[in-house]
């Protein structure tokens, strides 16, 4: 179902939201990156659970910090996608 998409970013701002979309996606079979810009940390463990990764500090230099995330978490799955076996 959405095997072209690599990453979705999230930008619901209230965390029981997060959490649903995070969990729908996952129990749908999407296994690529999904980003989510939290508020507080306190919300970072919830969204985690519910397939969210990588959680980013809104707080923390918004667009650029969550891009670096966004491509890290990527660069990261071609390497394992391309490693010989």
């Amino acid at each position: 179902m959405f095997f072209w998409l690599e990453a979705l970013v999230l930008t619901i701002p209230e965390p029981e939201s997060q959490c649903w979309v995070a969990n729908r996606l996952r129990d749908r079979g999407f296994e690529g990156t999904i980003a989510i810009g939290t508020r507080s940390r306190h919300t970072f463990t919830r969204v985690e659970d519910d397939g969210a990764n990588p959680i980013y500090d809104a707080q923390d230099a918004a667009g650029p910090g969550l891009g670096k995330a966004v491509l890290k978490c990527l660069d990261g799955e071609r390497s394992r996608n391309h490693e010989p076996h």
